[in-house]
């Protein structure tokens, strides 16, 4: 895993975790330079994920201690706000029920929630696989389930991602509502859960699950957007964001 780290160190600080088989830079390379004009801005290359690591994906616990750690040596373990994107709002969720981070603010974007319960473990080898083509130019198909045009899946779509990061994180984030069942409830966290509304299927029974543990969520749609499209609007993005963490009443969708 690797962190890469933007604007200035005494501004309020911002976590950015993307998703499966997508980059940091990918998801946030228009939004950052945006955003950083008034936040530190903390933008996490998960394992398997980022062009200068090596490693594959293992665990949401292993990514999120990482995360941790830098957060707890470089600010002090106090952070504004963390944004996650799909896999990455699974390492989000286990980095604000970790207990070793003091978050004000976590938005989980497009965290999706499939009833396939104790199949999830089998079903990650094929779902990998079937990944590897998507991630190959094939099977696009299955991304427009979740109401990606062609230009999206292009332009997030990360072809240096292995079978074993697909497969661990498969596993890894249909696991984290699991993981839930057994944390207490985070009263001092406030959660807005966002999602386009061509995905509303895929994420509202995660939403119900969430609510348990995070009483104090809210939902964000986003009219005609699918998976993971709020990230290509950048202006939308930064004034949605920093409305939520300003305490401000979001604006509306262009």
């Amino acid at each position: 895993m690797r962190v890469h780290c933007f604007g200035e160190a005494g501004l309020p600080t911002v976590v950015l975790i993307h998703g499966l088989a997508t980059t940091w830079e990918q998801s946030f390379g228009e939004i950052i330079p945006l955003l950083s004009a008034r936040y530190h801005v903390v933008a996490v290359g998960l394992s398997g994920h980022d062009r200068t690591d090596p490693d594959d994906f293992v665990s949401r616990e292993s990514d999120a201690h990482q995360v941790v750690l830098h957060l707890r040596r470089e600010r002090a373990g106090r952070v504004h706000g963390v944004f996650g994107a799909s896999l990455g709002g699974a390492v989000a969720v286990e980095l604000a029920c970790s207990g070793l981070v003091r978050i004000d603010s976590l938005v989980l974007d497009g965290l999706v929630r499939l009833p396939i319960g104790r199949f999830t473990r089998r079903l990650a080898g094929p779902a990998a696989r079937l990944g590897r083509a998507v991630v190959a130019g094939r099977g696009g198909w299955l991304l427009k389930l979740a109401g990606l045009t062609p230009a999206t899946i292009a332009s997030l779509l990360y072809g240096g991602v292995s079978e074993t990061s697909l497969r661990n994180g498969f596993v890894e984030g249909f696991g984290v509502y699991t993981m839930l069942r057994h944390v207490p409830v985070q009263h001092d966290v406030r959660v807005a859960c966002w999602y386009g509304e061509k995905e509303a299927r895929l994420v509202g029974g995660g939403i119900r699950e969430l609510r348990r543990p995070f009483p104090r969520l809210t939902e964000r749609v986003f009219p005609g957007y699918g998976h993971g499209e709020i990230l290509k609007h950048p202006q939308q993005f930064v004034a949605e964001l920093t409305a939520l963490l300003e305490h401000a009443e979001a604006p509306t969708s262009a």
